[in-house]
C-alpha cells in the first residue's frame, strides 16, 4: 500500500470517528453534510456554549460556508453579543436564516450572518433590552437604567449597520 493511499484510509478512518463523534455529542442541532447548525430555543451562556463546539467543529473540517437557521424568542443580551462576535469571527463565511420566530436577542445574531434570509411564515420582534426590578436601592436602578440604555444603543446601531433601516428607526 503506497503512502497516499494509507494517508487515505487513516483520513477516512479519522472523519469516520469525528462524525460519530459529533453526532452523539452536538445531538440534533447539527446538520454536518450540509453545514447545517440550528439554533432553537432562547439564548443564554448555555446554548452559546453549545453553538460554539458545533461551529468549531464544522469550521475544523473544512472552511465550506455554514448556516445557521434560527428559531428563537431571544434570551441574554450579553449572551447575544457573544453569538453575534462568534460568528462574525468565524473561519468560514456564516449565513443565517430565520424560520418560526425571531425575537429580541435572536434579531441581531440572525444579522450577523453574511447573507441573511427569512422564511415567508417567519414573525420578528424586536424590543430595547430590560431587566428586573427588585428591592435594591434607587441608585442601583438608576445604574441599571444607564447601562440598559446604553445596550439598547449598541444593539440598535449594530441592527441599524446590518439593515437598510436607520438607527431611528430602531431606537423607537
Amino acid at each position: 500500500m503506497t503512502e497516499e493511499l494509507k494517508e487515505a484510509a487513516n483520513n477516512e478512518v479519522t472523519m469516520s470517528w469525528l462524525d460519530m463523534k459529533a453526532r452523539f455529542l452536538l445531538k440534533d442541532e447539527i446538520d454536518i453534510d450540509n453545514r447545517v447548525l440550528l439554533l432553537n430555543g432562547g439564548i443564554s451562556l448555555k446554548s452559546y456554549i453549545k453553538f460554539d463546539k458545533q461551529l468549531r467543529f464544522l469550521e475544523s473540517i473544512h472552511n465550506d460556508p455554514i448556516t445557521v437557521i434560527i428559531n428563537s424568542p431571544g434570551g441574554s443580551v450579553y449572551d447575544c453579543f457573544a453569538f453575534i462576535d462568534r460568528i462574525m469571527n468565524s473561519s468560514c463565511v456564516v449565513n443565517t436564516e430565520a424560520m418560526g420566530f425571531v425575537a429580541s436577542a435572536a434579531v441581531p445574531i440572525l444579522l450577523s450572518g453574511e447573507r441573511r434570509t427569512a422564511g415567508r411564515h417567519t414573525t420578528f420582534m424586536h424590543h430595547p433590552p430590560s431587566y428586573g426590578v427588585g428591592h435594591e436601592p434607587l441608585a442601583i436602578h438608576a445604574s441599571e437604567l444607564v447601562h440598559t440604555k446604553n445596550l439598547a444603543n449598541r444593539i440598535n446601531k449594530f441592527i441599524a449597520s446590518r439593515t437598510l433601516k436607520p438607527y431611528s428607526f430602531w431606537a423607537k
